[in-house]
């Protein structure tokens, strides 16, 4: 449940506004609880990340014209078109088609649209991606991150590595790395909230933490995700949108797990 401080708040967006609006008038208090008693100069970021979550959601409901979209948000994506998926990217991602149905990532970060079972090769790991299924994956060398963010049948994300697997449901991320100190430091690099991170421990093989990640924090703070949320192309809109409702509908399923933290704020 929501605080009851904005509890009756939220009816009333949720009432006339629809779950779009709630998740936009309450980005910054989502932040606030999230990232716990802040400093000035912690405030003056979750209020320029306040001002930017408000930005691009009244963007993509309509509401606003692109010229109010910070120019570093509005840049063009990249789109490949398989048979099985749609592949986004903001152009500095090696990326291509293995076949119809398989996507070979060798560096940078993709975001995989899913219409068919779908799978996404990357260093050692491959991913199954299920239809109707969103999914981010970045490969920086050391480190693979890879993050469901919105699934129609849960869990829709299958990670495999070293005859290993592993799910992941909405809302949920891992990151794999070569180290322990390489997943640590991945961690602490970005200002993504995260709650319940626990590592995996096999004999053999990655270093490996899985947790639970802010979609909000995803679509502030990634490139990707800002110009997707901001693209007036009418199929990155369709995304944005299902995006921002399994957001909304992520953050009020699971609010009894606690709040989500910036290891790295």
């Amino acid at each position: 449940m929501l605080p009851k401080e904005f509890t009756a708040n939220a009816k009333h967006n949720i009432r006339h506004k629809g779950s779009l609006r709630l998740l936009g008038v309450f980005a910054c208090l989502l932040l606030i609880l999230q990232f716990g008693l802040l400093s000035p100069a912690q405030a003056k970021k979750v209020k320029q990340s306040e001002d930017k979550a408000k930005s691009v959601i009244s963007y993509v409901e309509g509401e606003e014209k692109s010229e109010d979209i910070p120019a570093s948000m509005r840049a063009g994506l990249f789109t490949l078109t398989a048979d099985s998926a749609l592949i986004k990217h903001v152009g500095s991602a090696r990326v291509n088609l293995e076949s119809s149905n398989v996507v070979n990532l060798d560096k940078g970060e993709t975001l995989v649209f899913s219409n068919k079972p779908t799978v996404v090769k990357t260093g050692s790991y491959d991913i199954s991606v299920a239809p109707e299924a969103i999914v981010l994956v970045s490969n920086q060398g050391e480190i693979v991150k890879i993050r469901n963010l919105y699934e129609k049948i849960s869990p829709s994300v299958t990670v495999h590595f070293n005859e290993k697997q592993t799910t992941l449901a909405a809302g949920q991320e891992i990151l794999l790395g070569s180290s322990t100190d390489v997943v640590k430091k991945a961690l602490k690099s970005d200002l993504i909230g995260r709650r319940q991170v626990h590592g995996l421990e096999f004999t053999h093989g990655p270093s490996i933490m899985k947790c639970e990640v802010s979609l909000l924090s995803l679509i502030q703070n990634v490139d990707i995700l800002n110009k997707l949320m901001c693209s007036k192309n009418k199929e990155d809109r369709d995304i944005a949108r299902r995006l921002v409702k399994m957001a909304a509908v992520v953050s009020q399923v699971t609010a009894s797990h606690g709040a989500y933290t910036s290891i790295g704020f």
